[in-house]
């Protein structure tokens, strides 16, 4: 019984000193992560938007070779010279008639300001040449010129 009374009555563990010392290791270690992980998380945020500008790029010029698109989506199969929204949700090209129904905005990205009221809408001229930009929901064919397309995409920003 008195070995027993002398385990529960012994005073060890740690000070108040050490304790803190501990806590302040676990702030400064933490104080340092943020800014990393804040870096990896937009990182990310620019692969998307990048990796969704190539796959709309990709599906304007499969439409384009093969001249056609799934016909729920767009009657009447593809036409170049006319701008399509990209559905990232879907993988599907939907057409830019200014109502862009169905499609959400997907812009993730803070680098190039695609926030969240940002489409990716692809043009195809009759040549091939695909030509992508990030615009809103107003975005109306009579805007398009060919030096507002193709900048300050995400896919400059991982090439550099």
């Amino acid at each position: 019984m008195l070995k027993l009374r002398n385990k529960l009555n012994k005073k060890g563990g740690f000070t108040l000193v050490e304790m803190l010392i501990v806590v302040a290791i676990i702030a400064i270690l933490v104080a340092v992560s943020i800014p990393l992980i804040t870096g990896a998380l937009e990182r990310t945020r620019i692969a998307t938007d990048a990796a969704n500008e190539r796959a709309a790029k990709a599906e304007a010029t499969i439409a384009y070779l093969s001249d056609s698109l799934d016909t729920e989506v767009i009657a009447g199969g593809f036409e170049a010279e006319t701008a399509y929204a990209y559905d990232a949700a879907n993988g599907k090209l939907v057409a830019a008639d200014g109502t862009l129904s169905g499609v959400t905005p997907y812009g993730k990205c803070t680098t190039h300001k695609h926030n969240e009221d940002k489409y990716i809408f692809v043009y195809v001229s009759e040549e091939g040449q695909v030509y992508v930009k990030w615009d809103e929901k107003t975005f109306t064919e009579a805007t398009f010129t060919e030096n507002d397309w193709n900048k300050d995409l995400c896919g400059d920003t991982i090439n550099k």
